[in-house]
């Protein structure tokens, strides 16, 4: 024989259970802190995006080109930037090697 819950102890667990849903769901809601946009305020710019690649291999130590590829490398990015604009140091190149 199975042992059943009482009709009152179903429907107390399922009110325990949708209340604790609701709860869970405020607290969603205040956590994400949402917000109510009044004004819209349109902003432009204009500009180039450039970005540079430089392979950071241990190909590019080859001394075909003086004194290495990667100095080569940073010698042409340096010479054909726009003038007054500061070139990355050594070390910011190298951040993506790991």
């Amino acid at each position: 024989m199975e042992s059943r819950r009482p009709p009152s102890e179903m429907v107390f667990s399922a009110v325990f259970f949708l209340l604790t849903l609701i709860a869970l769901g405020g607290l969603a809601l205040v956590t994400a802190r949402p917000t109510q946009v009044t004004s819209w305020v349109e902003k432009w710019s204009e500009g180039i995006d450039i970005m540079l690649v430089v392979d950071l291999s241990e190909s590019m130590e080859a001394d075909d080109l003086p004194p290495t590829r990667l100095i080569a490398a940073k010698s042409v990015i340096a010479t054909s930037s726009a003038a007054g604009r500061k070139i990355a140091s050594d070390s910011s190149l190298s951040a993506g090697m790991r």
